[in-house]
């Protein structure tokens, strides 16, 4: 290099960063044409990107790979060898483990990265729809009629419902993976443990109960809602035949029992009707430092554009039926609003993580009334859509990048109404399930969704 020009560039690198620009500014004034060709030749070859995610401690990135989900964590481990040791390590495996499932794995166990890849798997298959094998049975008996499936009930693949030959006439039906309960209109609530075949019953203060849920050997009945102080939950468990009463707050949405965490969660409508409150209470007499550091927390309430809305306690058809396995409320701006135009906030609990999750079906999503729905997973929630006059299976997920999407992969086979109005026969259509299996039972018959890779295929 001659000595002029190292001379010069010595003295452009001994520039502070003013003069430097100032410089390199006033020589790109002077290039001719092919210099400039020669100086872009250059610049392509120049990388402005920087991999910041690698560049990071282990403990940092962490922090941002939660809010990756799944099947991002999977296909970004193929970006390069660094995103893969790192998006592939114990460390982000566990936490993701945790986060969507409340439980730690142990990393130093034997199989525990094909125990997390096939929860990954099976995790994946729920967000899309994509079930491992599906089954219909046109006429499919002996579940009950179409007009009937308001008496049903989902547990861990199991389907209960009331029958019209019983010797007892029953007015509503509970299933949990342990136990059957089913009320009678003397009052009565009768249960049955599907293990040991014993049953037993206990009588109820009154039949003017507001929920009715189960839970592995338990059962639970809100009572009084309707009292400016609240009223009471009545809990029953079979093993000790014990009866407790659980005071509760006013506005009672939506409860969930919790067998194995012994405890109780409610959800309430606050004064404000701008938020949901969620109060935890232990099934269990608690102790006065227990009931002191019972969790209690509230949830936002999607905002509308007019402030003057209205929000109700339920939905506003009257034909929804879920076996009080999620909550509803309604967002209503005009009184005696159609139900085209009113949003709803569907609330379902996922006992895994000890967590409520908030659905929100604004009118433009076009959701079939009497509403059609299952909460499958953690923030997962089935629901009947109606698209363009078809009935459509829809997956609402709010953590993911499109929160609504119809599934391509579950086809319920129902023609297309000549005009998008509301199918003609929605009120005979019941959607039910869980992360293992999903069914529905429409005047088609019986259509069955498997996504448990375990699960021969078939009934």
């Amino acid at each position: 290099m001659d000595s002029d020009v190292r001379e010069i560039l010595d003295r452009f690198e001994n520039l502070d960063a003013p003069a430097r620009r100032l410089v390199y500014r006033h020589v790109l004034m002077q290039l001719r044409l092919h210099e400039w060709r020669d100086v872009r030749d250059h610049v392509d070859r120049i990388s402005f990107h920087k991999d910041i995610l690698g560049a990071l401690p282990p403990e940092l990135a962490m922090q941002i790979t939660r809010y990756l989900g799944l099947s991002e964590l999977h296909v970004l481990q193929r970006v390069s060898k660094g995103w893969y040791s790192l998006l592939s390590s114990d460390l982000v495996r566990d936490a993701a483990f945790r986060r969507y499932t409340g439980r730690k794995t142990d990393s130093a166990a034997a199989g525990a990265l094909d125990k997390f890849s096939a929860y990954a798997r099976h995790r994946t298959r729920l967000e899309r729809g994509q079930p491992v094998w599906k089954a219909h049975f046109p006429n499919y008996q002996p579940l009950p009629k179409t007009s009937e499936v308001s008496t049903l009930d989902y547990c861990n693949g199991r389907v209960a419902w009331i029958d019209e030959e019983n010797r007892d006439f029953f007015v509503g039906v509970r299933l949990s993976d342990r136990i059957i309960g089913a009320t009678s209109p003397r009052g009565n609530c009768h249960i049955w443990d599907l293990h040991s075949e014993e049953s037993a019953w206990f009588r109820l203060p009154s039949l003017q109960y507001r929920f009715f849920v189960a839970s592995g050997t338990s059962v639970a009945f809100s009572f009084s809602d309707g009292l400016p102080n609240g009223g009471y939950v009545l809990h029953w468990e079979f093993m000790s035949h014990a009866a407790r009463a659980i005071d509760i707050a006013p506005n009672l949405g939506y409860m969930a029992l919790n067998a194995a965490a012994k405890t109780l969660t409610t959800v309430h409508l606050e004064a404000s009707y701008g938020q949901l409150r969620v109060e935890k209470h232990l099934l269990d007499e608690p102790t006065l430092q227990e009931r002191e550091q019972l969790p209690s927390y509230t949830l936002d309430l999607p905002l509308t554009e007019d402030d003057n809305r209205c929000v109700e306690i339920g939905s506003p058809d009257e034909g929804s039926s879920f076996s009080d396995r999620m909550g509803i409320f309604s967002i209503m701006t005009t009184e005696g609003q159609s139900l085209a135009t009113c949003s709803v906030v569907v609330v379902s609990y996922d006992p895994r993580t000890d967590q409520i999750d908030l659905h929100v079906l604004h009118p433009k999503l076009a959701p079939f009334y009497p509403l059609c729905m299952t909460a499958v997973d953690q923030n997962i929630l089935y629901y009947l859509r109606n698209d363009d006059g078809k009935p459509q299976i829809s997956i609402s997920n709010p953590t993911a990048t499109v929160p609504h999407r119809l599934s391509k992969y579950m086809n319920l086979q129902l023609p297309r109404e000549a005009t998008s109005r509301v199918y003609s026969h929605i009120t005979c259509f019941a959607l039910r399930g869980d992360r293992e299996c999903t069914l529905m039972i429409d005047e088609n018959g019986l259509k069955v969704w498997s996504f448990n890779e375990a699960c021969p295929s078939g009934m």
